[in-house]
């Protein structure tokens, strides 16, 4: 270390370099981990839409079932 304390000062942004760095891998992780989670949404989306077309179906032929007892 110097007089003027410049030892202190180069270690100080080593840290904040390796900080960084870490920081930025993870962000370069982040659109991988974007994608899974998109296609985790569009799966649910996927099953609750089928599941809402089994329930309007099978409401349908339970309506048809009642109207064609009442004629």
């Amino acid at each position: 270390m110097n007089e003027n304390g410049e030892g202190t000062q180069n270690y100080r942004l080593d840290r904040i370099e390796n900080v960084l760095e870490k920081i930025l891998e993870k962000f370069e992780d982040m659109p991988v981990r974007c994608e899974t989670y998109r296609g985790n949404i569009h799966e649910r989306i996927n099953k609750l839409y089928f599941w809402m077309l089994g329930a309007a179906g099978s409401l349908m032929v339970g309506m048809i079932i009642l109207i064609m007892r009442g004629i």
